[in-house]
């Protein structure tokens, strides 16, 4: 065996995972009594000569390995060395570190606590607009007509949409074979529209373009109008995929935020609260537009099905609540310059057909009432419900005890009953 002599082979070597000496097995003496600590490379030897290192004379016991995860243990002529791996522990660290100027804190707080404008529109939304200002107008009683706001090439992307408002008016009558009152409720809000003129029976079913929507019930068992109400599926996809509401642009929010309403209304001395009966009802939709809303209808099973068309605008349209509100806020300027209170409830105290409002004693409250409903009228709307609070006249009925619920029922969004947090 030949031997080089180096000045340096290589810095100290540490084991990569330690291993103490009491740890090695009973009655092993190490080869390296410090080995847990490493040490200087001293000689250098190739793999060829590894096998005659190890202690193959007398049968003794050459290899220890306990179980997975030990290391193993050779006998040397040297004595015991070390090799493999040994079974570690490991634990999970999670640091977290957040560091924040104060400049950000400030900033943060008050993106927080500020009350947001309004957004801006969209292009969609200034599009709405600019539809119904060019297209409304009113009749000679003062009633407003809208058209329904199609986007562009909305009307050539709707496909055949009767045969599945068959399906589901067949289903809606399998329902009313399960529940008899459901029906003759229903039935009876019907006719009510046939009176009122907000449906009306189609004549002339040639048309070439018009959309079918299918109709079901919304039940309310605590209303003190009306329990059941249609509502109509603007949303059901015709045989091109594509639904009426799918072709219809939205509209903008035009009325204040409830949040900005709820603090004016609690301002007041006198709270008054009312609402406007059928609101969307009282806002005729032009007859051009009204093979659009097109619904399947019979009274009982022995009757053929006939197609009506609605003449209003109508719940379930992704328009609908704009073109209604819009009205309203377009009656305020129409007619609200001889009527200001009545114009500045129409504009500012309103949550889609709620009204939320007050004076600073009864004479103004009695005033602003009398314009409300005057100027309302001019627009075929009619205020309902109207109740008041006085904060300084115990003796009149408090708004809530008109209601007739139980404390469970009350809708108090206000915190007229209990204080809420908006």
């Amino acid at each position: 065996m030949d031997f080089a002599v180096l000045e340096h082979i290589t810095s100290a070597i540490l084991p990569m995972q330690p291993l103490a000496l009491k740890e090695l097995p009973v009655n092993l003496v190490a080869a390296d009594p410090d080995m847990e600590n490493g040490g200087e490379v001293d000689v250098l030897l190739g793999s060829e000569f590894f096998f005659e290192f190890l202690d193959l004379d007398g049968g003794r016991q050459q290899i220890i390995k306990d179980n997975d995860g030990s290391p193993l243990f050779l006998n040397t002529v040297f004595g015991w060395i070390v090799t493999g791996t040994k079974k570690q522990i490991t634990g999970d660290a999670v640091t977290f570190c957040s560091q924040a100027s104060l400049e950000k804190q400030i900033e943060r707080f008050w993106s927080c606590e500020e009350i947001h404008t309004a957004s801006k529109l969209t292009q969609e939304e200034r599009d709405c607009e600019q539809h119904f200002q060019q297209f409304h107008y009113r009749e000679k009683g003062g009633r407003y007509v809208v058209q329904l706001p199609f986007k562009m090439g909305g009307l050539q992307m709707i496909g055949d949409s009767k045969q599945s408002a068959l399906s589901r008016f067949s289903q809606l009558e399998r329902r009313f074979k399960r529940d008899e009152s459901l029906r003759n409720e229903y039935a009876k809000v019907i006719r009510e529209y046939i009176s009122l003129g907000f449906l009306a029976k189609v004549q002339d079913r040639n048309v070439d373009c018009s959309f079918y929507l299918p109709h079901h019930p919304v039940i309310k068992m605590f209303s003190t109008s009306t329990k059941v109400r249609p509502v109509f599926d603007g949303s059901a996809k015709s045989t091109s995929g594509i639904s009426l509401n799918d072709c219809l642009m939205v509209g903008p929010v035009v009325q204040d935020a409830l949040f900005d309403l709820i603090l004016r209304f609690r301002v007041n001395s006198v709270a008054l609260v009312a609402d406007i009966e059928k609101m969307y009802l009282q806002v005729k939709v032009h007859q051009e537009h009204t093979p659009y809303q097109r619904i399947l209808w019979r009274f009982s099973e022995e009757e053929p099905i006939e197609v009506y068309e609605l003449q209003r605008v109508t719940f379930g349209l992704g328009p609908s609540s704009f073109l209604a509100t819009r009205v309203l806020q377009q009656l305020a300027e129409d007619e609200g310059e001889l009527l200001p209170l009545g114009k500045r409830a129409l504009l500012e105290d309103f949550y889609v057909d709620d009204f939320l409002g007050g004076a600073s004693d009864e004479n103004q409250a009695s005033l602003l009432v009398q314009e409300l409903r005057l100027l309302l009228q001019k627009g075929g709307f009619v205020l309902k419900k109207m109740d008041f609070e006085s904060a300084t006249c115990p003796d009149e009925k408090a708004v809530l005890d008109s209601i007739d619920l139980g404390a469970e029922d009350q809708f108090d969004p206000l915190g007229i009953i209990g204080p809420i947090i908006v």
